[in-house]
């Protein structure tokens, strides 16, 4: 099992096994903060009612799961410094917004909708497996694309055309969150301010160096 192990990683799995690592880490910390033991304030304004429901966004909104696995695997090969500042500020934001949800929970009022075609029908699936909406704010959605979207501007050694695509994808899966519902804008807004205070922590800090150091002695 152990040669398994490093044969995988050998073949270059790591990126791809530690990325997942963190997404399920960030799964698992959303699905504990649901049992807070503090009252829920409901989000949401004028604003967010003037925002149009477009299901068809449920696609960026659902292809989000492959943005998390792709865009590191995508650093990684491009400059591995840019992989690990990436992995540390996702999983700091993870722990940050996860205690914020737990003593500030936020609930979204969602609206009615009517299936009647495919991206309905996703959409209402997407709602069935997660609800109450409870802990929208700040939205990890986002607070991803934003770290995302920073360091493919500010890292070194990025392709044009990966700064290009990755970060008019990221648009649209934070627009996505809006248009089908799942947050509202105070959610972005709180997601912006803590992801990019925390992608300039980490270069500050230079704590991503000393994870590399670490992870890639263990190699």
């Amino acid at each position: 099992m152990k040669e398994k192990w490093k044969l995988m990683i050998q073949k270059n799995y790591f990126p791809a096994l530690v990325s997942l690592a963190v997404v399920i880490y960030q799964a698992i910390c959303y699905f504990l903060a649901k049992f807070t033991p503090f009252a829920a304030h409901v989000v949401g304004g004028e604003i967010d009612n003037a925002i149009p429901f477009l299901p068809i966004f449920i696609i960026p909104y659902v292809l989000w799961y492959l943005f998390l696995i792709v865009v590191p695997c995508m650093l990684y090969q491009e400059n591995k410094e840019n992989f690990y500042w990436y992995l540390v500020t996702n999983f700091l934001v993870d722990t940050i917004a996860t205690i914020i949800f737990i003593f500030y929970p936020t609930l979204l009022i969602r609206p009615e909708i009517h299936v009647d075609n495919i991206f309905t029908w996703l959409v209402s699936l997407i709602y069935w497996g997660d609800t109450p909406a409870l802990n929208c704010f700040p939205s990890i959605h986002c607070a991803s694309c934003f770290i995302a979207i920073f360091i493919m501007i500010k890292g070194n050694k990025i392709k044009k055309e990966y700064r290009f695509t990755t970060s008019i994808f990221a648009i649209l899966i934070i627009a996505s969150t809006l248009f089908i519902k799942q947050h509202v804008v105070v959610d972005v807004v709180g997601a912006f301010i803590l992801a990019i205070a925390t992608v300039l922590l980490v270069k500050i800090t230079s704590i991503h160096t000393f994870v590399q150091k670490k992870l890639e002695r263990k190699r």
